[in-house]
């Protein structure tokens, strides 16, 4: 084992923490502008994940070479391996980030599942609005409303709605 890795090792998981703390804050204010349709918001919000996603990925390449360059693979019997090399103190240190690393990335996963329904539910009423537009309702139902309030068949099909 090389000197000192475990303190890089720790670190670079404190990294890791850090900013997938920073992706959970940002995933719950994504929601909210999710929620108001806030477009600009909306962008801001991906732009900012991309960057800690980014960010995210280089800190998982280093902490796979740390494990690497221990004999140990990327993995989680890898990281399992090299916490077996270390005395307990700093295993169980190693170990206890780790394991709330893994409970934030979780939190996540579940931030972005809500945010995804929320997409959905978004995008079936947007398809919803768009097809009463061009004149077809549920089940290819073509009908309009005309002037009067009265629905009529014989426009069905087209792109307008009758006025």
């Amino acid at each position: 084992m090389q000197p000192s890795s475990h303190n890089q090792l720790q670190q670079l998981i404190q990294g890791e923490k850090e900013l997938v703390a920073n992706l959970l804050e940002l995933l719950k204010h994504e929601e909210q502008v999710l929620v108001k349709r806030d477009v600009d918001g909306i962008e801001k919000a991906v732009a900012a994940k991309q960057l800690i996603i980014s960010e995210l990925e280089k800190l998982a390449v280093e902490r796979s070479n740390v494990l690497k360059n221990n004999g140990c693979s990327d993995d989680k019997e890898g990281f399992e391996g090299y916490l077996s090399q270390l005395d307990e103190r700093t295993s169980t240190a190693l170990e206890q980030e780790w394991e709330q690393l893994q409970e934030l990335l979780k939190s996540c996963q579940d931030q972005n599942q809500v945010n995804g329904h929320i997409l959905d539910s978004s995008r079936r009423n947007t398809e919803k609005a768009l097809s009463l537009l061009v004149g077809k309702g549920e089940e290819g139902d073509t009908r309009l409303y005309d002037e009067k309030g009265a629905t009529d068949k014989s426009i069905g099909g087209q792109s307008h709605v009758k006025v």
